[in-house]
């Protein structure tokens, strides 16, 4: 039997429909760490990344000897969301615009600017004056923080652009670059390379925290563990950079 053009253009949707039905349908059971067989894949920033695998690499996690983690990082495209056929769940700051996709804001982080050593009693304008290392996955040497300074009559001094914050925070520990970033999510790699922190001189809106996943794994027990396990980790995260204020 030949199919139909409607049927070749409808099998994708259909078959998304009838594995949607069998996930409401099948008998619920109880996700087991311990003796599972799976890997969960998330795509979150590199930073991120490192806290999150440091983590996952000891008890009571290590002891889950059949579960594996694979991390991707973002796309160099910042309005590409991930293929959610390959990505378990998704750490950003951005809401998805997916129908399909399912989303939790977990919490906040705010920018703080990173140096080698103190800078006490920063200015916008020694700000402005140091040299800046930026964090951009498309090379820009420019962010909404320059629109900022931009009216106070101030230009930022950029001297590179790197894709990701671990790249930036590693060269900052180098040089005398100085590089803003979310406090909360750089906390690992902040206190591996003791690095300093310094308010921005003008007050930021708070960054948001997302996870975000497909909704035809919304039920599945595995699934649920994963989200609750990443949450905890962040939200643990959270408690001790908001003491650290």
């Amino acid at each position: 039997m030949v199919p139909t053009p409607f049927a070749e253009v409808s099998r994708a949707k259909v078959q998304e429909v009838l594995r949607e039905a069998w996930t409401l349908l099948k008998p619920a059971r109880i996700f087991s760490p311990e003796v599972e067989v799976r890997t969960f894949t998330l795509r979150c920033p590199e930073v991120v990344s490192t806290y999150l695998a440091s983590k996952l690499a000891t008890p009571p996690f290590s002891n889950y000897p059949q579960l594996r983690f694979r991390f991707f990082s973002e796309s160099s495209n910042d309005d590409r969301e991930p293929r959610y056929d390959e990505v378990d769940l998704d750490v950003t700051a951005a809401r998805s615009r997916t129908p399909d996709v399912l989303f939790k804001e977990v919490g906040y982080d705010h920018l703080v600017v990173v140096s080698r050593r103190p800078q006490r009693n920063l200015t916008l304008k020694r700000y402005a004056d140091s040299p800046h290392v930026l964090v951009s996955r498309r090379g820009r040497l420019t962010d909404p923080l320059d629109s900022i300074l931009s009216a106070e009559g101030l230009k930022r001094h950029v001297v590179m652009a790197v894709p990701n914050s671990a790249s930036a925070l590693l060269l900052v520990s180098q040089t005398n670059f100085l590089v803003t970033v979310p406090k909360r999510l750089s906390q690992s790699m902040l206190r591996t390379l003791r690095l300093h922190t310094a308010h921005f001189p003008n007050p930021l809106e708070p960054i948001p925290i997302i996870l975000s996943w497909h909704k035809r794994v919304d039920i599945d027990p595995g699934h649920q563990w994963l989200r609750r396990i990443v949450e905890a980790l962040l939200v643990n995260q959270s408690r001790r950079y908001l003491g650290n204020q």
